[in-house]
């Protein structure tokens, strides 16, 4: 819940915008706005000193306050790592986490993404930058708030509306993958994922390239090869799914699997029956996956976490120095073979 202050400033942010006090002009009277809003004389004293500071109020002729500027400074003043990875709000823990090898001269803090609505006033201040790591699609009405209340933010791995982000080449990196399957394995492609759903908005973008990519290296795909499904219970659907690659047709010689959860109980099912990656059929997954070093014939398509955690130091050194131009950067993955 916002705090009067942060709905007394928000409402004399819209009223600048809308041109009901222009650049220049005299704003409300304290005591007006007491009366208004039926706040105390702290909470609008507080509002319009924050205003103050970030640039669009400032004070003529003793106790008279005028619109400065109709945009607010834009020089961060405190960083706020948003990930549901973040334990800690300590400034070192979140440089160690996402950027070691990298020197912000401004204070961070992280939050975890589930008590983003309870620090909305923390956020809020002026001269605050937001970067989201992997933000969920819940997330949308908080990004578009601070959006509002024109906090810097950028999004690394999620491209939402029109917002900065820093993201995945999803396009490029399945095209490359499923090049070098095709090549190692032929035409004839099994494709095993999850359905595309607001709990993984990722995959949304990902199919998609990977059913593009397959029409233009002309792929051979069958209904009968194509396993998409929710994967409430992975062992017994992957065990449904083996039967039917390996048991009850021909056996693929080329696999792509859009999912790391699903890898290896896959490849362990087809060791079941006797086939072995490298040896019977080629595999393509997107992302790395621990415990396939020691296999054959399989490829992954890493993501570079650390390219896009430098690319989002850039955005905001970019933006210390108050450079306005969109930001939308994607990084292709690294093909790793084994």
């Amino acid at each position: 819940m916002l705090s009067k202050v942060e709905i007394i400033k928000n409402k004399l942010i819209t009223d600048i915008k809308r041109g009901v006090f222009r650049v220049g002009e005299k704003i409300t009277s304290r005591n007006k706005l007491c009366r208004k809003h039926n706040y105390s004389r702290t909470t609008i004293d507080r509002a319009i000193r924050e205003l103050t500071a970030v640039g669009y109020l400032g004070s003529r002729q003793g106790s008279s306050t005028y619109v400065i500027s109709d945009k607010p400074i834009d020089k961060p003043r405190h960083l706020f790592v948003v990930s549901n990875l973040t334990s800690t709000n300590t400034d070192v823990a979140v440089r160690e986490l996402f950027f070691p090898e990298i020197d912000f001269n401004i204070p961070m803090s992280g939050l975890p993404e589930q008590e983003i609505a309870t620090n909305l006033n923390r956020l809020c201040q002026p001269g605050s930058v937001v970067i989201w790591i992997t933000p969920s699609l819940e997330s949308i009405h908080l990004i578009d708030y601070l959006a509002k209340a024109e906090i810097p933010q950028i999004l690394i791995n999620r491209k939402y509306d029109n917002y900065d982000y820093v993201a995945t080449d999803a396009k490029s990196s399945i095209k490359e993958g499923l090049l070098w399957l095709m090549i190692e394995a032929g035409r004839d492609i099994a494709f095993v994922s999850y359905k595309a759903a607001t709990d993984k908005p990722y995959l949304h973008e990902r199919i998609i390239s990977f059913y593009e990519s397959c029409v233009e290296l002309g792929a051979h795909l069958t209904p009968d090869a194509i396993f998409s499904r929710k994967f409430i219970d992975i062992p017994s659907e992957i065990a449904e799914i083996g039967r039917s690659l390996f048991v009850e047709r021909k056996p693929p010689k080329g696999i792509f699997v859009m999912h790391q959860d699903l890898v290896l109980p896959l490849v362990t099912v087809a060791q079941t029956y006797g086939f072995r990656p490298g040896r019977d059929y080629k595999l393509l997954t997107f992302d790395y996956v621990n415990g396939l070093e020691n296999y054959t014939g399989i490829g992954m398509l890493k993501q570079q976490t650390k390219q896009l955690y430098h690319e989002a130091a850039e955005w905001l050194l970019k933006k210390t120095a108050q450079q306005q131009q969109p930001f939308r950067k994607e990084i292709k993955t690294e093909l790793v073979l084994h």
